[in-house]
């Protein structure tokens, strides 16, 4: 059975906001924490300067800076001083007695400054202010920039890590893996995924249940799902909907491997159920027999759901608020590499999904038009 389009916009957003909901209180205290550190930072402890030079001075000052180097220098003379009080002016030493010889056209000690700034001060300054600018701390908009970068980065990796991390898990062994180019492999070969796909079609197509005589009545939705070693990546989802209402989604995922290696050896798959009426996912897990009755594996795997030992034609149920899901085991086939337990992993699980509706979905049952109003008076 072929599987058919699904998942709406709202169950999509819906499993995102149940992913990402968690990490909200760990949001809010970074940001709190950041916003506590700024706030320390520049306004109840700021940093205290000590032995600042000129060329840390605002622009006012250092003019004021140039204008008593050029009153001691008329006063005084000494122009080797001068110069070295001018170059701890920094860069801004020419452009301030530009605009100063400017303002004061008749003012010859200004005139002499920008002379010895010219012929022997340039460089100095230039290798004052580099002093300086090594010494500035980063401005509140670059930390600003930074935290909001951080958050982001943040926000990316709690929505899409999980999946980045699967992605590189798989891709990058390969990648780097000598047996990519020696032609090693102990997964199963092209031929018996081929083969093992055939037997789980047949047994879709042909063991499918039929409920249409059953008490319940027939589901909303039927889905066969299935799982063949190799296929690392298997996560399944089909959506719920009664016409064109969305009343939720099933599926199925890989939930525990066991051993090392590529491929993955699956030694318990989890079934779920998500409705939308209801503000939890339920999820049972299908274990091996060597998991099932491994208790450090199941104490393990606890926290995901209640354990459930594969076997074919096991049934279980999935139950929310208004959805009912019954998952059985159509078809099941064990690995047997030969390091590993007897039936401690999947080769082959192929699993029915079928999904009522419970009475409180159903609704009240419609009034009758004669009767929607009560006792009415008729129409003169």
């Amino acid at each position: 059975m072929d599987r058919p389009e699904q998942s709406t916009s709202g169950s999509t957003q819906n499993i995102v906001l149940q992913s990402i909901r968690p990490l909200f209180p760990v949001w809010l205290m970074l940001i709190v924490g950041v916003a506590i550190g700024l706030a320390w930072g520049y306004l109840l402890s700021p940093v205290v300067w000590t032995d600042a030079g000129a060329a840390h001075l605002e622009e006012s000052r250092k003019i004021e800076w140039i204008k008593l180097v050029a009153d001691q220098l008329k006063a005084h003379g000494q122009p080797e001083h001068a110069a070295q009080l001018l170059a701890d002016v920094g860069a801004d030493a020419g452009p301030l007695l530009d605009r100063l010889i400017a303002e004061n056209p008749g003012d010859d000690a200004l005139v002499r400054l920008k002379d010895i700034y010219t012929e022997d001060v340039q460089a100095q300054a230039q290798a004052v202010q580099s002093r300086a600018d090594s010494r500035q701390g980063p401005s509140i908009a670059v930390l600003i920039i930074v935290v909001a970068v951080i958050i982001l980065l943040w926000g990316i990796w709690a929505a899409f890590g999980q999946m980045l991390v699967m992605i590189l898990r798989n891709s990058v062994p390969l990648l780097l893996s000598r047996r990519k180019f020696t032609g090693e492999h102990k997964g199963p070969t092209a031929a018996q995924r081929t083969a093992g796909l055939k037997v789980a079609q047949e047994a879709a197509a042909t063991q499918s249940t039929d409920y249409s005589a059953s008490d319940e009545g027939p589901p909303l939705v039927q889905y066969m799902s299935t799982y063949l070693m190799g296929d690392d990546l298997y996560d399944d989802s089909f959506s719920i909907e009664r016409g064109t209402e969305f009343l939720g989604e099933t599926g199925a995922g890989i939930s525990e491997v066991v051993g090392v290696g590529d491929p993955k050896k699956v030694t318990a798959i989890e079934a779920w159920l998500f409705d939308k009426n209801d503000i939890r996912t339920v999820t049972k897990v299908l274990m091996s027999e060597h998991a099932f009755y491994d208790e450090a594996l199941r104490a393990k795997l606890a926290p995901k759901g209640e354990a459930v030992l594969a076997e074919p034609n096991a049934i279980i149920e999935l139950d929310t608020n208004t959805l009912r899901v019954r998952v059985r085991v159509v078809d099941l086939a064990y690995g047997a590499d030969e390091p590993m337990p007897p039936n401690s992993y999947f080769e082959r699980l192929t699993i029915e999904l079928a999904a009522w509706a419970t009475a409180e979905a159903e609704g009240p049952p419609p009034i009758p038009p004669h009767e929607a109003f009560g006792d009415t008076i008729a129409f003169q």
